[in-house]
């Protein structure tokens, strides 16, 4: 599919993934000049697919939303594009989520990692933010956004975290 463009905005870069929800690839959005992941689904999983529109997007805020916890950075709201990701400097992070009681580290940026000091390497400047001094670090599974039909047991996840119970997390891990 390299090289195919989709709904004239979406060019494919590359396969990144594959597992039974379909196969991922990364793309370049054409209009904004940015990297994006596609999901290519089953026909099988297109009823799933619009379960998943119906939660808004950006979804990861609204899941946390509904975990009971609430996303502190803000997509524009005149922005309509349906990204669940944005761009802002380290700077900007730290500013807005720097007394975070909780973050939750995207594996698909860099890679998954397993400690706090390796988060840390990644910026000094994240040692300063509330939720890594109180060891509140979480990262995200490296397939945890190819089973976004898996909609219920991320959510969980996220409670799970908000409620101290995290025995039994899915999609999500604590850093050590």
């Amino acid at each position: 599919m390299t090289g195919i463009i989709l709904k004239g905005r979406y060019c494919i870069v590359d396969q990144i993934g594959s597992g039974g929800e379909g196969r991922m690839y990364l793309a370049r959005d054409l209009e904004l000049g940015i990297f994006r992941a596609v999901k290519e689904l089953p026909a099988s999983s297109r009823r799933e697919a619009g379960l998943l529109r119906l939660l808004e997007h950006p979804y990861l805020p609204k899941m946390i939303e509904m975990a009971g916890g609430s996303y502190i950075l803000k997509q524009d709201e005149e922005d309509d594009s349906v990204s669940s990701t944005m761009s802002m400097d380290m700077e900007s992070f730290y500013a807005a989520a720097k007394d975070a009681d909780y973050i939750i580290y995207n594996s698909t940026v860099d890679g998954e990692i397993s400690t706090v000091d390796e988060l840390t390497e990644k910026s000094g400047l994240l040692e300063h933010f509330k939720a890594v001094e109180e060891g509140n670090v979480y990262c995200t599974s490296k397939n945890l956004y190819q089973s976004t039909m898996k909609l219920g047991s991320i959510i969980s996840d996220l409670y799970k975290i908000l409620h101290g119970e995290e025995d039994t997390l899915t999609y999500i891990y604590r850093l050590e």
